[in-house]
């Protein structure tokens, strides 16, 4: 009943303009005698509220000044809630009639017609012209029914901001379980990782997560509404921690291959370190209380550093630099490209700006015999018809004359111009992902990966020649092939820099020289084992404490945004409210467009964007408190950790080797460090000197580190904008088939529910235009399904469908719910207008005749368009 009253409320809200006065009587039947007085009271009062409740919301929806339902439906929650008892006095089939049941009906007759004389009466034949009126009106929309169920969209989104909040306490959770694994990986206590670890230490969270779920379902006031989405968001709460689990066991496995992979070169840093110790030490000795002038110290050491490089590393070869534009050239070549062609698509560049062309006829092959017929037919008949055609593209090149044969069906997307930019955009970040995935920063790159990179190129080339039935010239290809390299040329060299660092003992070597340059004055002023030894373990500990920090500041940063910036404590579409806002606000048609095409990459790069600009303003000094103490955290809990190795050493009569055993035990789940790196310090037999000493060098420590940095932060394992794009982008990308309006659903698949958005698009954003025309299609799909005009699903259907049985066209248009409305977002009214050039410019149409902008359209100013996007976010 309650599903009923709200499409009916919101329904009259509409039908204000032909003054109805409806009126109502709510009847409940099988009502006990004995429950009536006291429960019938709270039961008007409970029904009161949600039908006041309901009217808000559908008055919200409507933008109509209304707060109560009587302003709408005449209604006297006194006198028009009406209890009948029940028919049968007993259990049926046996029981008699209960007499109380005819007298209920009796004054329930006499009341409704009581109120049915007070009004004027309608004739039979004006009822039934009446519901006809009504009945054309819907179907042709000058008075269009959406029929939303306000109520029920209010308390979705709710609660789809509620399990973001659920989502995100699982995430939280996992991230600190992350990083402590993450670390025991590193320390080598952890070789192998099983999924039901990791899970364990999460149960604690994913209980309570649980029963807030219980509660929040189990809501007097909302669980008439939301108990039917209460078994799925269950088991998307259940799927959503095993997916986490299952993300965080591969990426720790991972971590544990690249540990793996790179023993042999950890082992020989520790063989390094303990001969350049031994080394350093030894002439230091030689040299000490001869040498007093800090530069004659450093000229002695040098000059016998550069003998101890070569010597440690006669037996390792050095890694070569590698030489991506040689590979690419080579590997065109062996595809069968003349060098002649990529040497003269080098020196033009033209490849450089091939995603922004807008016409790529230039890059199409058509026969000579072909274009001259096409000329000559069009010089002689200067009316052609104009529209889609298949092959070549030729028409495009000519002038066109006046349009003699315009319908009224669409085409779903735009020409073949806006295809092949499309596809340049699909394969440039298909081969970034593709590179990205690969392991060149752990085990070095390989030419096979530009290979594949030139081999997706070529297959998506020839996957739209047959599409568009037409044939590209090798130019097209090897510009496509420089243009998609381009945009991978940097994140490949970038990997194999760091493989190269990590990997490459020389390079390891004279990053280590400072270092052992400082245990060399050390030595050199006749200090003792245990300073040194300070001076080891706080250089040990110090790249690992910076590391802690800025990650757990990372982690706290995007905790504090999640709850408190705007643009990241809502639902999916209060995310999608922001960027839109953004845009409009930059103006910048190309950044519009690349929001069009790829919404999920322009979200993500807003989402860091925001995070950044945040941190250098608001959140500046909240980011230096936090990472301050973070930093004091870290050297809290290793000061522990030096005072209980210490005891036990003490307790236990150990030795140095004890103690620091004890230490990285201590430290395995906060900071990473290996204690068995450390040789030649047997003396050592006093621990409390040697906790004091290491006490007092990460003093220093900590006062280097202890400001923040932007910079330093986006080198750590985890960055606040990865945090946040993890958990807001996880979520449903379907774009609408007609407007490529994005499905604004949080759940990333919400299955069987269909795509839906709550405002669609003009369709020329997306390019349609009219077809055997050049006209550009301006109307809103929302406007377009209860009409009688048709489609073309795809460039080359040869089958058009009606607009209202648009499901019928094929998958991706079957799982879109398109409700009926005139509703149109102003904003996107402003965006033609704003862009009308750039747009036409784009797509290859012009907004005239039948894609003339209405004169209303150009009135909405960019504040006017900005201030609408509130309305969809209800």
């Amino acid at each position: 009943m309650q599903d009923v009253l709200q499409i009916v409320v919101q329904a009259f809200m509409r039908m204000k303009k032909i003054r109805l006065s409806p009126s109502c009587v709510f009847v409940h039947q099988n009502v006990t005698d004995v429950a009536a007085a006291e429960k019938n009271m709270d039961g008007r009062r409970r029904l009161q509220e949600n039908l006041d409740q309901m009217v808000k919301l559908a008055a919200e929806e409507e933008d109509c000044n209304t707060s109560c339902f009587s302003e709408i439906i005449k209604f006297d929650i006194k006198k028009d809630v009406i209890y009948v008892a029940q028919l049968w006095e007993g259990s049926p089939p046996m029981a008699p009639p209960n007499p109380g049941y005819s007298e209920n009906i009796q004054e329930l007759k006499k009341y409704i017609l009581s109120k049915a004389s007070q009004a004027d009466g309608i004739s039979l034949s004006h009822l039934k012209a009446h519901i006809q009126d009504l009945w054309e009106a819907l179907l042709n929309e000058n008075f269009v029914f959406s029929f939303k169920n306000t109520l029920e969209i209010a308390e979705y989104r709710n609660l789809e901001v509620e399990y973001g909040n659920w989502t995100w306490a699982i995430r939280d959770s996992l991230l600190k379980v992350e990083n402590q694994l993450y670390n025991r990986i590193e320390n080598g206590d952890l070789n192998n990782l099983e999924s039901s670890s990791i899970s364990t230490e999460t149960t604690e969270t994913y209980e309570k997560i649980k029963d807030t779920m219980i509660k929040y379902f189990d809501d007097d006031k909302k669980n008439g509404i939301i108990v039917q989405w209460k078994s799925r968001f269950g088991n998307k709460i259940k799927e959503f921690h095993e997916e986490q689990v299952g993300s965080v066991k591969r990426k720790l496995d991972g971590v544990i291959q690249q540990k793996q992979a790179r023993k042999r070169m950890d082992d020989m840093k520790k063989e390094f370190e303990g001969k350049l110790l031994q080394k350093s030490k030894d002439i230091a000795q030689n040299l000490k209380d001869k040498v007093k002038d800090e530069a004659e110290l450093e000229k002695a050491f040098n000059s016998d550093w550069k003998i101890w490089v070569e010597e440690l590393t006669k037996d390792t070869k050095p890694f070569e630099d590698i030489n991506l534009e040689n590979d690419l050239f080579f590997i065109l070549t062996d595809l069968g490209m003349e060098e002649k062609i990529i040497y003269e698509c080098k020196a033009r560049k033209r490849y450089k700006a091939i995603s922004k062309k807008d016409k790529y006829l230039e890059y199409v092959k058509v026969p000579k015999k072909e274009a001259l017929n096409e000329s000559e037919k069009l010089q002689n008949d200067g009316k052609e018809k104009y529209g889609t055609y298949k092959g070549t593209k030729l028409l495009a090149d000519f002038k066109t004359a006046v349009l003699s044969n315009v319908q009224t069906t669409h085409k779903a997307i735009s020409d073949d111009q806006t295809w092949i930019k499309q596809m340049i955009n699909m394969v440039a970040k298909e081969s970034l992902d593709t590179i990205k995935k690969k392991p060149v920063a752990t085990r070095g790159y390989q030419t096979a990966y530009l290979q594949e990179m030139v081999q997706l190129v070529k297959d998506k080339v020839a996957t739209l020649e047959a599409e568009l039935k037409c044939a590209f010239t090798k130019e097209f290809t090897v510009d496509l092939v420089l243009y998609v390299f381009d945009s991978v040329k940097s994140c490949l060299q970038k990997s194999q820099d760091s493989f190269k660092k990590n990997n490459d003992a020389r390079i390891y070597l004279e990053s280590k020289r400072m270092h052992y340059y400082n245990i060399f004055k050390i030595c050199c002023k006749g200090s003792s084992a245990v300073v040194v030894l300070g001076e080891l373990i706080s250089e040990k500990l110090r790249p690992s404490i910076v590391e802690a920090a800025y990650t757990k500041t990372a982690m706290a940063l995007a905790g504090e945004m999640r709850c408190n910036v705007p643009a990241f404590n809502g639902n999916r579409l209060n995310l999608e409210k922001h960027v839109l806002s953004s845009l409009a606000e930059r103006e910048d048609f190309d950044e519009f467009i690349k929001y069009i095409q790829n919404p999920r990459d322009h979200v993500e790069a807003f989402i860091k964007a925001e995070v950044q600009r945040r941190i250098s303003t608001d959140y500046k000094n909240t980011a230096e408190k936090i990472f301050q103490k973070n930093v004091n955290d870290i050297y809290t809990a290793v000061r522990e950790a030096l005072s209980t190795a210490k005891q036990k050493v003490k307790d236990q009569r150990g030795d140095i080797d004890m103690w620091l055993s004890e230490l990285s035990i201590l430290l395995k789940d906060h900071l990473k460090f290996d204690g068995s790196g450390f040789k030649n310090f047997f003396n050592i037999k006093y621990f409390p000197f040697l906790s004091k000493e290491v006490d007092e060098k990460l003093k220093q420590v900590k006062q280097q580190i202890s400001s923040f940095s932007v910079d330093e932060m986006k080198k750590s394992r985890q960055t606040p904008e990865k945090i946040l794009i993890d958990q807001l982008c996880k979520c449903c990308w379907a774009k609408c088939p007609f407007c490529l309006a994005v499905c604004t659903n949080t759940l990333e698949d919400h299955r069987p529910d269909d795509h839906s958005v709550p405002f669609h698009r003009s369709s020329a954003v997306s390019g349609m235009y009219h077809s055997n025309s050049n006209f550009m299609s301006i109307d809103f799909c929302t406007s377009r399904v209860a009409s009688d005009l048709t489609f073309y699903p795809s460039i080359d259907s040869k089958k058009c469908f009606a607009y209202k049985r648009y499901r019928s066209a094929g998958p991706e248009f079957a799982s879109w719910r398109i409700i009926p409305d005139e509703s149109k977002l102003a904003y996107w009214k402003w965006f033609v207008c704003r862009f009308q050039k750039d747009l036409e410019r784009y797509h290859g149409k012009k907004f005239e005749n039948l894609g003339k902008i209405p004169n209303d359209w150009k009135k909405i100013s960019k504040k006017e368009a900005i201030k609408c996007l509130h309305e969809i976010c209800v």
